[in-house]
């Protein structure tokens, strides 16, 4: 154990979707606290400007103050994260803005399928009704999705996993979704500039259900909620539970505002502090020496995939 001297302790408030300096920085006065003592450090901040629809965070590290044996002088050998409460609302969308939503029923005749499609400004969702999936999502011209969104409840099985049994005794939810059966797909406006689809889904081994409700608005968005009702039986551990799609090839280039840049789990987070990251696509995955599940990301506010031209 070892007392604070010898560290200099920083702080800064940062906003981590900018990728910008730090709002503000500063050092904490460094007394001489022994090994488990504290002591409470005045923190006097400047006045900022607060960007609307932005969050922001206050970042502590204590560095070495000097070169150390094996340690050089600025290493990290603490670090915390505490978000604070200066936050404004972005600017909401106005309604009266947008054009009215379309939506049109395909004739199975023509198209051999039961299709709707749902139009607005600039792009236009297909859904089949036999199948209750998403089937096209078309932004200004570009078809963004390839499969999906299908219900999901599995993930690959890690080390811990196979040594506790779980791939055996989990097994039910690995053809869950496979075996799930069409209960119901309405569709409704909700205004003229929103239109709302319901998918429900029961899956007959496991007596669950789930339903997806897709609101799709004129200017694109497009909101899904996803909601899971177990059965009474007493039903194994549940591996996964959400949606699984498959995008564009070209859409390689992932960013994202959370926890980073390595991979964490919800149980193991702290050490990756919420900020602004880019990876390509195939390096989100860790390649361990026996393929297993890898690269989740937690607390994530958003997410982008995006090809070449951005």
């Amino acid at each position: 154990f070892r007392g604070l001297d010898g560290f200099v302790i920083r702080w800064e408030l940062a906003s981590g979707e900018t990728g910008a300096p730090p709002v503000a920085a500063g050092e904490f006065p460094n007394p001489a606290i022994r090994p488990g003592g504290s002591a409470v450090f005045p923190l006097e901040m400047p006045t900022v400007g607060i960007v609307p629809g932005r969050e922001y965070f206050l970042n502590v590290r204590a560095e070495y103050a000097r070169d150390e044996p094996l340690i050089p002088r600025g290493h990290v050998a603490a670090a915390g994260q505490f978000p604070v409460g200066l936050v404004r609302p972005g600017p909401a969308v106005k309604a009266a803005d947008m054009r009215p939503v379309t939506f049109v029923p395909s004739c199975p005749r023509v198209t051999g399928r039961m299709k709707v499609t749902v139009g607005g400004s600039g792009f236009s969702a297909s859904f089949d009704r036999t199948t209750g999936m998403l089937t096209s999502y078309v932004f200004r011209g570009k078809e963004f999705v390839r499969t999906g969104l299908e219900p999901h409840f599995w993930r690959a099985p890690t080390d811990n996993d196979f040594g506790n049994g779980m791939p055996q005794r989990c097994r039910p939810w690995l053809t869950a979704s496979q075996e799930r059966k069409l209960e119901s797909f309405s569709l409704r406006k909700i205004s003229p500039r929103e239109v709302e689809i319901r998918v429900l889904f029961s899956y007959p081994p496991l007596l669950s259900r789930t339903e997806t409700v897709y609101r799709l608005r004129a200017d694109g968005l497009l909101r899904v909620t996803h909601t899971f009702t177990p059965g009474g039986d007493p039903l194994p551990e549940l591996p996964r539970l959400g949606l699984i799609t498959r995008l564009a090839p070209e859409l390689k280039n992932v960013a994202w505002l959370g926890r980073g840049p390595q991979e964490n789990y919800w149980d193991r987070k702290s050490g990756a502090p919420v900020g602004l990251y880019r990876s390509p696509a195939d390096r989100l995955a860790h390649p361990y020496v026996r393929p297993q599940e890898s690269g989740y990301r937690s607390d994530v506010r958003w997410v982008s995939f995006t090809d070449s031209q951005g």
